[in-house]
């Protein structure tokens, strides 16, 4: 089921931000991300059931992995809920026992440190043990019920003054011991239905874990009176023993030791419900398409539209030359068509899936400058923001493989003389041999300095005293404009636009 509410990124990204950014063929930065809209998409395609997979999933869209366009691994695991229903029903309803769980900062039990425990611990050893053996005595010496009221009395100060952190930490034990408890029920039911999938971590070795966070949990209030009592009684021997105390920097300890294995744990269920979720998406929209992977550095997009505009227009692009120009009249959809390409060309590289109903590219490093701002407070202007993402451009490697770069407007906070010949130099540069730069401009004198570029055009025509625009992408230049169509629907006064005509002719 689609989720409803909205999503808090804030916390969703937490595992994407904690993990290193190194060993990925590219890290998503956070300006392209931005410039395709990506909170967006998110929302529009994820249909994970717990938190851990949004995190996966968030995650698994910053991070593009090393290796094949597509992810065979991820389309392995897909085919086995295929072809294993009663599995994938099993885990569908284990995932969803988890759903309310808000563990958002489970992650943090293996991508922080753990800290050590104080020396000062043996001493709550010490009074545990001793209240034990006061309260065993004083069945056979009554002398002995002092020193133990003494004793427990002293624990009680100890348990009570322990309880702040463990209190903090108690929701966190709770959700990690809930999330590795889903984990051995799917490890043991996958070997009972002979289902086997990647990534399957070792879980034996944390039943103690999952015994100890079960004690630790918060208690759960709205149970019956009985069962009140006796979570009261419950907690009345913690205290008097120290249990909690003493579990608490036990857990901390089994944890630091066991960290790699938690995170496998983690990224196993958060892994499932993931690829749960793509299978979902492909289900929900049946224009979604498997990518295919080039050698050549060339992106054939037939039918591309976007996830995010009802009843989308397709376009298809076949580019085989390292640059293009899209010219087009305002408002026409040279943006849009931007986002739409860099957008799948992520997605194909990330999820295994296109909004096309075809896409073939090799496996590339995707750059932008779609939208660009004036930097007030660090007093930036437009063109200064706009000129330091080309320099970044400008700067990559021709020899560290393929790249995408995508740009709107390119050099329109400058006057169009200055604008004219930077943006044709500079595009000539970024369209080396293992780039592909698209570029979308107003300035239809720009064709000329480009001679060895692709050209295409958006437009429309006015009907019935209204400009219409069809969004259709064509090959060739733009040979009209629209501009003084726009101020007319928008209402400019007649005189006004009598006079911007005539200095047109």
């Amino acid at each position: 089921m689609k989720k409803s509410v909205d999503l808090d990124l804030d916390r969703i990204s937490k595992y994407y931000n904690q993990t290193a950014k190194s060993g990925f063929f590219q890290d998503i930065s956070s300006k392209l991300w931005n410039d395709l809209g990506m909170n967006e998409v998110f929302h529009k395609i994820d249909h994970t059931l717990t938190k851990y997979g949004e995190q996966y999933l968030y995650a698994s869209l910053r991070f593009v992995k090393k290796g094949p366009l597509v992810d065979e691994g991820l389309e392995s695991t897909i085919e086995t809920f295929v072809k294993n229903p009663r599995f994938e029903s099993f885990l569908n309803r284990k995932l969803e026992s988890l759903a309310k769980n808000g563990s958002y900062f489970l992650c943090n039990v293996f991508q922080r440190e753990t800290p050590e425990n104080p020396w000062y611990i043996i001493l709550f050893y010490i009074l545990s043990g001793l209240s034990v053996i006061c309260v065993i005595f004083s069945f056979f010496m009554q002398w002995m019920v002092f020193p133990a009221i003494l004793v427990i009395t002293c624990n009680f100060f100890v348990h009570y003054w322990s309880k702040q952190n463990v209190s903090l930490e108690s929701s966190s034990f709770g959700q990690l011991g809930e999330m590795l408890a889903i984990s051995q029920l799917i490890l043991k039911e996958s070997k009972k239905q002979e289902v086997f999938l990647a990534k399957q971590p070792e879980i034996e070795r944390l039943g103690s874990l999952i015994f100890k966070t079960s004690v630790l949990k918060p208690r759960m209030k709205g149970f019956s009176e009985l069962a009140e009592l006796a979570g009261y009684i419950f907690e009345l021997l913690k205290a008097a023993f120290l249990i909690e105390t003493i579990l608490y920097y036990s857990l901390l300890k089994e944890i630091r030791e066991n960290r790699t294995l938690i995170e496998a744990n983690f990224e196993y269920v958060a892994y499932l419900d993931f690829a749960l979720s793509i299978k979902t998406l492909r289900q929900s929209d049946s224009s979604i398409t498997l990518p295919k992977e080039s050698d050549l550095l060339q992106i054939d997009g037939k039918g591309m539209f976007h996830p995010l505009i009802s009843d989308a227009i397709r376009n298809s692009i076949h580019i085989d030359k390292n640059g293009v120009l899209i010219t087009g009249a305002n408002m026409s959809g040279k943006s849009t068509f931007l986002r739409i390409i860099g957008l799948n060309c992520l997605l194909a590289q990330t999820i295994n899936c296109a909004f096309a109903s075809e896409l073939i590219l090799p496996k590339l490093k995707i750059h932008s400058s779609i939208q660009t701002f004036d930097e007030l407070e660090s007093d930036k202007s437009y063109f200064y923001s706009e000129a330091e993402t080309m320099k970044e451009m400008l700067a990559l490697e021709n020899g560290q493989g393929f790249n995408l770069l995508l740009i709107d407007e390119i050099f329109k906070g400058t006057n169009s003389r200055e604008r004219l010949v930077i943006s044709s130099e500079v595009l000539k540069q970024l369209s080396q041999k293992n780039s592909i730069v698209i570029a979308t401009t107003h300035d239809l004198e720009l064709v000329h300095g480009l001679p060895d570029f692709m050209f295409f055009y958006f437009t429309g025509q006015d009907v019935a005293g209204i400009y219409q625009y069809d969004f259709q992408l064509r090959s060739g230049v733009l040979d009209s404009t629209n501009a003084v169509f726009v101020l007319r629907d928008m209402g400019y006064p007649a005189g006004v636009l009598e006079k911007i005509r005539g200095r047109l002719i």
